[in-house]
């Protein structure tokens, strides 16, 4: 990471906050930066580091884990102005991608992340042959719920991600909603081991999504690209979707090596 030189003293909150973002930004570790380098670079004070961290996540400008304290650009920055660093060029690498499979199969396609325990779409393609799912770029949603969510739990660094959901409470959006913490456990094991997500109705009633992960050089989920279909459309074969799914979510992942 460059090195930040130390403001005046004169220096404004503002911006003191604004080069501890731009600080976080220039971090080359898909993981996050940590506070010890944030301090050596910016010049800032460890308080004044932890105010503004906690200002920036409270908006949703950036993302961290106080039990693995390393600290990345938020889904906020890529919902507000499509530009956040490696989220822009994620965007870029998948758009081609997901919009040849929507093409494809006819079914709208998305692109999420993580942010703390909800999942924030990123990108979208959608299909002007069938359902119109409802959603848009930088809309939340639980992560329990999602395919993209399960997906996103399964192939996090932190190997107790599932565990960290689960406890902090498994929320019902439909009667389909996992919400029971052993049940919620063991699916996330399944797509662990299958390396492909499912949503049957329990985010919408009515629809159906199919996820895959989309991983980096030591196979933790970057993010997630999903199908959504509607569940009448019983013609649909949503295994064979599945594996095609997967081959565009290893596509997209091989780009960005």
């Amino acid at each position: 990471m460059a090195h930040i030189v130390r403001a005046k003293q004169s220096e404004t909150s503002l911006g003191k906050a604004l080069r501890l973002l731009s600080a976080i930004g220039e971090s080359t570790d898909p993981l996050g930066v940590s506070v010890s380098e944030l301090l050596r670079v910016t010049g800032l004070s460890r308080p004044t580091i932890y105010r503004f961290l906690g200002e920036l996540q409270a908006s949703g400008m950036v993302s961290g884990d106080p039990r693995q304290p390393l600290w990345r650009l938020g889904p906020k920055v890529v919902a507000l102005a499509a530009v956040a660093g490696n989220w822009a060029g994620l965007r870029r690498r998948a758009r081609a991608a997901m919009e040849e499979f929507v093409a494809e199969v006819g079914h709208t396609v998305h692109l999420g992340i993580r942010d703390g325990f909800e999942i924030v779409y990123i990108d979208k393609a959608e299909s002007a042959r069938h359902l119109a799912i409802s959603s848009a770029v930088g809309q939340r949603r639980p992560i329990n719920v999602t395919a993209l969510g399960k997906c996103l739990t399964a192939f996090d660094p932190n190997p107790q991600m599932a565990r960290m959901v689960a406890d902090a409470g498994l929320t019902r959006r439909t009667p389909a909603s996992i919400v029971d913490p052993e049940a919620w456990l063991a699916e996330i094991a399944r797509v662990r081991a299958e390396g492909i997500a499912h949503d049957n109705e329990e985010c919408d009633p009515g629809a159906r999504c199919v996820a895959a992960p989309i991983r980096d050089a030591h196979g933790f989920a970057v993010a997630a690209i999903s199908i959504s279909a509607l569940v009448t459309r019983a013609e649909l074969d949503f295994m064979q979707l599945a594996s095609q799914l997967r081959a565009v979510a290893e596509t997209i992942g091989m780009a960005q090596d």
